[in-house]
C-alpha cells in the first residue's frame, strides 16, 4: 500500500474541512425550506460565527492552544478554507438541523463532533496540551450565540438581545475583519511588518479621520435603536420593523444606516493610511447601499403603502434634509412653575422647533410626571434627558444628531445620572384641571 504523502493528505483534509460542512449546509437548507425570517437570522449567525472564531483562532495561537500547519491561503496562519468550512457548519448547518432541538443538544454534539474532528485533523489543526479551553471558550463565545441568533430571529424573540448581536456580528466585520484583511494586505511584501492580530488599532492613527469614523458609526448605530424602540424590527432585511419609523435621524433621511457607513469606512481607512481599507470600505458600501435600494423597493413600499410613499417623496435617500420632516405632531411635556423644567422648555421653545408643542405636565392627560416627558404620536413616552433629545429631533439635523447620540445605550443612563446628582432629579408634578401650574416638589431618589 502506498503511503499518503503530508502534502496530499492536507489538501484532502482541507477540502473534506470545507465542502464537506458546505454539503451539510445545503442538505439542511433543502430539508427546512427556510422561510425569510430563517435566511435572515442564518446571516447573522453566520456573520457571528466567522467574526468570532476568526478571533478565538488567533487567540489560542497567540496562546498557545492550537497551531496550524496549513501552507497557502491563510490570514494571518489561519486556514480561510477551513475558517469557512466551520462557519457552514456552526452557523448555517446546526441552526437549521436543530431548530426545534433543545439547546443542550445542539451544543452537545457541537462538542462530540469537534472532539472527533479537531484531533484527526493533524496536520492542518496541531492540538496543544490546553486545546480543552480553547474549545470551550469557541463554544461559548461563538457557537452559542450564533445558534441564539439564528433561533431569536426565526421566531421573532429577544429584540434587544439579537440587535445587539447584528450589531457585533456586522460591527465586528466591517471595522476588524475588513479593516485587517486590508492590513496585512498592504503588508505583503513584508508580512511581518503587520501590526499583531487583534491590536493593529493600537498603532497611530491620524486623530481626525478617527474622530470622523466614531461619528459615521454612531449615525449607524443611532439609525439601529431606532428601528428597535421604534420600528420593533432590525436592520436585517430579513427581519425588518413591523412599524414605519419616521423618527430620530429618519426625520432627516430615509438610509441614516448606509449615510453612517459612507462616512465611517473611508475615514477608517484613512485613519490608518490604507488605501486598500478605503476600497474595501467602497465595497462593503456599494453592496449594503445596493440592499437597501432592493430592500426599499421589494418590501418597504408594498408594506407601508401610502404612508411609505409619502415619507419616501419629503424625506432624501441618502443626503439629510435640514429641517426635519414631522408628519405627526409630537408632546414635550415640562413642569409649568419648576425652576428646572420651566427653563428647559422655554430653551427648546426658542429653537423654534417644529411639529412639536410644549404642554404643562399638569396636563398630562393620564398620570402624574415627576420627569421631563415626550409623549409620540402613538401614546409612548420617554423620561429625562431622553425627552429632551427627542426634542432636539424637532429643531435641526445638528441638534438631531447630538439628540440620537445623547440616547445612545451607554451615554443616556450615564448622563441621567449626572443630571439628576446635579439638581435635575425627579420633580413630582400632580396633574391639575386645565393644566395651571401646581405645586413641583423634590421627590426622594430611590
Amino acid at each position: 500500500m502506498v503511503e499518503m504523502s503530508t502534502e496530499t493528505r492536507a489538501v484532502l483534509l482541507r477540502g473534506a474541512l470545507l465542502f464537506g460542512p458546505l454539503a451539510l449546509a445545503v442538505a439542511a437548507a433543502i430539508w427546512q425550506k427556510p422561510s425569510r425570517r430563517m435566511w435572515g437570522g442564518l446571516l447573522v449567525a453566520a456573520v457571528w460565527t466567522f467574526v468570532s472564531l476568526l478571533a478565538l483562532n488567533l487567540s489560542a495561537v497567540a496562546l498557545d492552544l492550537w497551531s496550524f500547519g496549513a501552507v497557502g491561503g491563510t490570514h494571518r496562519g489561519v486556514p480561510v478554507d477551513v475558517l469557512l468550512g466551520w462557519t457552514a457548519l456552526w452557523g448555517m448547518a446546526f441552526p437549521l438541523a436543530f431548530r426545534r432541538a433543545p439547546l443542550a443538544a445542539a451544543v452537545t454534539t457541537a462538542l462530540w463532533l469537534d472532539v472527533l474532528t479537531m484531533p484527526a485533523a493533524e496536520p492542518i489543526v496541531r492540538l496543544q496540551g490546553g486545546w480543552w479551553w480553547g474549545e470551550a471558550a469557541a463554544l461559548l463565545f461563538s457557537f452559542l450565540p450564533a445558534q441564539l441568533a439564528y433561533r431569536w430571529t426565526q421566531d421573532d424573540r429577544r429584540l434587544s438581545a439579537r440587535t445587539a448581536l447584528q450589531v457585533i456580528a456586522f460591527g465586528g466585520f466591517a471595522f476588524w475583519v475588513l479593516a485587517d484583511l486590508a492590513i496585512v494586505a498592504g503588508s505583503s511584501a513584508d508580512p511581518s511588518a503587520a501590526p499583531p492580530p487583534l491590536a493593529w488599532w493600537t498603532t497611530p492613527a491620524n486623530p481626525f479621520w478617527l474622530v470622523l469614523a466614531a461619528v459615521g458609526g454612531l449615525i449607524s448605530l443611532s439609525a439601529v435603536l431606532e428601528f428597535r424602540t421604534r420600528g420593533g424590527g432590525t436592520p436585517i432585511p430579513w427581519d425588518p420593523p413591523k412599524r414605519l419609523v419616521t423618527s430620530g435621524l429618519y426625520r432627516y433621511v430615509r438610509n441614516p444606516m448606509q449615510l453612517g457607513m459612507w462616512i465611517a469606512l473611508p475615514a477608517w481607512g484613512l485613519a490608518y493610511g490604507s488605501w486598500l481599507l478605503v476600497a474595501a470600505g467602497g465595497v462593503s458600501i456599494a453592496f449594503s447601499t445596493g440592499l437597501a435600494r432592493w430592500h426599499e423597493t421589494e418590501d418597504f413600499l408594498p408594506r407601508f403603502g401610502a404612508s411609505g410613499r409619502a415619507y419616501r417623496a419629503a424625506v432624501p435617500w441618502g443626503w439629510p434634509r435640514v429641517l426635519p420632516h414631522v408628519p405627526s405632531t409630537g408632546q414635550l411635556f415640562y413642569g409649568a412653575g419648576c425652576d428646572v423644567c420651566e427653563p428647559v422648555a422655554q430653551w427648546i421653545r426658542s429653537r423654534g422647533p417644529l411639529g412639536l408643542d410644549l404642554v404643562p405636565a399638569q396636563s398630562h392627560p393620564n398620570r402624574d410626571l415627576d420627569r421631563l416627558t415626550y409623549r409620540h404620536e402613538d401614546g409612548a413616552e420617554e423620561e429625562g434627558v431622553a425627552a429632551l433629545a427627542r426634542a432636539l429631533e424637532h429643531v435641526n439635523v445638528v441638534w438631531a444628531l447630538l439628540g440620537s447620540v445623547i440616547r445612545l445605550p451607554v451615554v443616556q443612563p450615564v448622563l441621567q445620572l449626572i443630571v439628576d446628582v446635579s439638581g435635575g432629579g425627579p420633580r413630582l408634578i400632580p396633574r391639575a384641571p386645565g393644566g395651571t401650574a401646581g405645586a413641583c416638589s423634590t421627590r426622594r431618589l430611590p
